[in-house]
């Protein structure tokens, strides 16, 4: 549905195209455990920065490597092509190989080169990776040194893999799918705020899953729906009055900084029912189960009947064979009878979520 080509990939500016690929490193690595902080990206992609644009640090080796191959890894982006002469002239300005490659090579480490303009068949993508080698001839570690090429289609490759990235160079582009977004406002490699969140004890979730209606604090709310929301085919139910913080609350659920283990928000696709989408969200739903695409389908002021349509979604993707099953997680946000309510612990009957607290009557 967000599927995103290689020609496309190409048309994204410097700077975005070196915030894509530390998204997408870090969206990688969140999935096998690594904290947000083992991923760095920075500077113009053809200012002195070293040789690296994005640098991943993983505190353990990787659990599940693909395009991220070693717990050490750089990536060199660049938006033109890059032939074997301007593949030398990277790796070894004034014909001395960058430090920094050096320093990957003797940690078992992996120097990768992204480039949007080129598009690269089997026996160019060759010449490039012998390229790579060619430059490493008088390094000690180069054998401990694993290298590759990126081009735009296999970095659109990457992109399909996160439908809230995939959103993102949509919207960046402008070509984004009417009504629908990546979740919040995104801010280098993280989703954040100008405003942090603010935690208020005197709000709370009340979680009516529970038989006894357990009355949790905002900060506990927060890591309850975290953890509901990692497990394949949830979905919940956030209600409370206007103006009370719902949309908010569920934004805070990725950004880094709010509590820990934040949602990964390249997994995240926003829409609000309030205007006209395209398409909608229950066919958005269907359309991410055929494809079996991992994904959190957040429905903003959602009515009752398109979140009972999209709980039978989930269900019916939970039951077909393991082989089939869609790790697809659905969160509403509407007036209606809740999964999760949200109340203020002093006055029952009006709803809170986060830093506001209700006008007394």
């Amino acid at each position: 549905m967000f599927e995103i080509t290689g020609t496309q990939v190409a048309d994204l500016n410097d700077a975005d195209l070196r915030t894509l690929v530390g998204r997408l490193a870090l969206a990688e690595l969140r999935a096998q455990g690594c904290p947000s902080s083992s991923v760095t990206a920075g500077g113009n992609q053809d200012a002195a920065d070293g040789g690296l644009d994005v640098r991943v640090e993983c505190p353990s080796a990787l659990l599940m490597p693909d395009f991220v191959p070693r717990q050490h890894t750089g990536f060199q982006v660049k938006k033109p092509d890059m032939p074997a002469s301007a593949i030398r002239d990277e790796m070894r300005p004034g014909g001395v190989l960058r430090p920094v490659i050096a320093e990957l090579a003797a940690r078992s480490g992996a120097y990768i080169i992204v480039s949007a303009q080129g598009s690269v068949a089997d026996k160019p993508l060759s010449d490039r990776r012998e390229a790579i080698r060619a430059q490493l001839d008088d390094l000690p570690e180069a054998g401990q040194l694993h290298s590759d090429f990126y081009d735009r289609d296999r970095l659109a490759t990457w992109v399909n893999h996160y439908p809230g990235i995939a959103a993102w160079v949509r919207t960046r582009l402008g070509i984004g799918i009417s009504g629908w977004s990546s979740i919040g406002d995104w801010c280098g490699v993280g989703v954040s705020e100008e405003t942090p969140y603010l935690f208020n004890d005197k709000a709370c979730l009340t979680d009516e899953r529970t038989s006894d209606r357990e009355q949790l604090t905002i900060g506990e709310g927060i890591v309850r729906l975290r953890v509901s929301l990692t497990k394949a085919r949830q979905c919940i139910r956030l209600i409370g009055l206007s103006g009370l913080g719902k949309t908010r609350l569920v934004q805070a659920l990725f950004e880094d900084g709010v509590g820990e283990a934040p949602l990964d928000p390249g997994l995240a696709v926003y829409t609000d029912y309030s205007i006209e989408t395209d398409p909608t969200a229950r066919e958005m739903a269907r359309q991410l189960v055929i494809a079996r695409q991992p994904a959190i389908l957040i429905v903003d002021n959602c009515n009752p009947a398109t979140h009972s349509e999209l709980a039978r979604i989930c269900s019916e993707a939970g039951s077909r064979s393991a082989s089939s099953r869609s790790n697809m997680m659905f969160a509403t946000m509407s007036p209606s009878v809740p999964r999760f309510f949200a109340c203020n612990q002093h006055r029952p009957k009006w709803s809170s979520c986060g830093w506001k607290r209700p006008s007394p009557m």
